[in-house]
């Protein structure tokens, strides 16, 4: 991925990344001894599973700027302040563990 992300910037174009870490949240959970749970495919995210991605979300954030910068990429973090949560469906979802992410910038 970096070296496609180092292509764009390239070739003139500024990417933006937004990604996860779903599978390396997976692994760390089980090895907590948490196992993830899921309504309608989507992730239940409690306090305590919310620690631990907050922390697995970052790691695999600063890989990423290290192996673009490793290219000579010139690469920044965003990590905060940059969405707000809401309700994927208020009627049938009212627990606040099921709200999807917005863009707020």
């Amino acid at each position: 991925m970096a070296s496609s992300l180092s292509f764009l910037r390239s070739v003139g174009l500024f990417p933006v990344v937004v990604h996860g870490a779903g599978p390396q949240l997976n692994r760390l959970l089980e090895a907590k001894g948490v196992e993830p749970q899921y309504i309608d495919g989507i992730r239940i995210t409690d306090k305590e599973t919310l620690e631990v991605a907050r922390k697995v979300f970052l790691e695999e954030n600063y890989k990423l700027v290290e192996a673009l910068e490793n290219l000579g990429t010139r690469a920044r973090s965003i990590i905060g302040g940059v969405f707000q949560g809401t309700y994927l469906d208020k009627v049938h979802r009212s627990d606040p563990a099921l709200m999807s992410r917005r863009n707020t910038i």
